[in-house]
């Protein structure tokens, strides 16, 4: 049975998340080599490491902007193609203040890609009238798994990160470019209905701002405690525990594993539990589970534990996106670069905070911040009912389809 465009601009759109998620990986795994061809210390790395944090920062609202004007499948195979060439350029560097450059490049590329490739998304999975944001997140983890897995055989054969990058910038810009033709034209990701879109009035545009803004605020929250699994998962095994530093590498493992399959399930999880109904118990079951995790004091459930929580906040990134996209979804792509700063945000801001907290309590600290930021996105989900935000909570409950597709 042939496929209909909408599934086939599906897989094209599947292959820009792997892309973006490959190459990202690819230049993470060789980090070590990079600074160790540059000599740099842990300052330098770690100017060079914000500049990466700064672009893409910044081309975060300016994609938004470019989305809705251009085109989301235009704008995606763009700055897949800059992405790609940038991740090239980054072994020319000779210096911190050349390597910082290319990765603010590097850094903006990505993240306006990711942006673009996400409101291409949404548009398609309205136009298939069922939820595939959260496969196509799973994709974007396989994609750095591979990248990931690809970089430390590059680094065991002693190819250089020259070679590497040029390997993996052609391959992939190759993949990408056969994908490119599949994605949806501009004029059926418009499909304007009637009319120029009437902006809203009075009480509607106020509640319509607080529904952007406690979207914003899930995905701020949601984002600073998957950075702090990340970075003190490990640190809380190993210091307060008491375990091995081998074994306390698992507890990002189990929680990146459970993150990735969840995914995969997710978009069948939204469809029959409602995504309110997800996003709500999800972060609740996480908020006990951490609380479990630090009474018991036991690594082997604290492994588990965190396994549990990436599977609980797994399908939080694609709700956010999706329902805040439909607010208006004449300008979903604003909304949803507006949602993704606010994460980003909170992914910057939550190492130097929960740094600071553990300092001055402990390592147990940031692993109690995770619990109660649960605790708080449990409560934030809920009043996502009472800001007029569309969020369905019935199971089964189908997406919304508005006057068009999300620009």
């Amino acid at each position: 049975m042939a496929l209909s465009s909408e599934s086939k601009a599906a897989i094209a759109v599947a292959v820009m998340f792997f892309v973006n998620g490959a190459v990202f990986a690819s230049w993470a795994s060789r980090i070590p080599a990079i600074q160790k061809a540059l000599s740099l210390n842990a300052e330098s790395l770690g100017l060079a490491m914000f500049a990466l944090g700064a672009g893409a920062l910044l081309s975060m609202p300016l994609a938004g902007k470019m989305a809705g004007k251009f085109g989301s499948a235009s704008l995606t195979f763009a700055f897949l193609i800059l992405f790609c060439l940038s991740l090239a350029v980054i072994p020319a560097a000779t210096n911190v203040w050349q390597l910082s450059m290319v990765l603010g490049a590097f850094g903006f590329c990505g993240s306006a890609m990711d942006v673009a490739m996400n409101v291409h998304a949404v548009a398609i999975q309205v136009r298939l009238g069922k939820p595939v944001l959260s496969r196509l997140h799973a994709l974007w983890s396989v994609g750095g798994m591979i990248g990931s897995a690809c970089g430390a055989l590059m680094a065991r054969c002693q190819i250089s990160p020259e070679i590497h990058f040029l390997f993996v910038a052609i391959f992939l810009l190759i993949f990408g470019a056969f994908a490119r033709g599949r994605l949806l034209d501009r004029a059926t990701e418009l499909r304007q209905r009637g009319g120029p879109a009437e902006s809203p009035k009075n009480g509607s545009e106020t509640l319509l701002s607080w529904a952007i803004m406690l979207w914003c605020a899930i995905c701020f929250f949601g984002f600073m405690c998957e950075g702090a699994i990340a970075d003190w998962s490990a640190l809380y095994l190993q210091n307060s525990l008491g375990t091995a530093a081998s074994f306390a590498a698992l507890g990002y493992c189990s929680y990146s594993a459970a993150m990735a399959t969840g995914r995969f399930a997710g978009d069948h999880l939204i469809t029959v539990l409602g995504r309110n109904n997800l996003l709500r118990y999800g972060n609740l079951l996480n908020s006990v589970v951490v609380a479990i995790v630090l009474w018991l004091k036991s690594p082997v459930l604290a492994v588990l534990g965190f396994g549990i929580f990436g599977f609980g906040m797994c399908t939080l990134a694609p709700i956010a996106l999706s329902s805040a996209s439909y607010l208006n979804p004449r300008r979903a792509a604003t909304t949803i670069a507006l949602v993704s700063i606010a994460g980003y945000c909170g992914i910057l801001l939550g190492p130097p905070l929960l740094g600071f907290a553990a300092q001055m309590f402990g390592f147990s600290a940031p692993v109690v911040a995770v619990s109660i930021l649960s605790l708080l996105l449990f409560v934030l989900a809920a009043l996502t009912d009472y800001v007029g935000t569309g969020s369905d909570t019935s199971p089964g409950a189908k997406l919304e389809q508005p006057s068009e597709l999300p620009i």
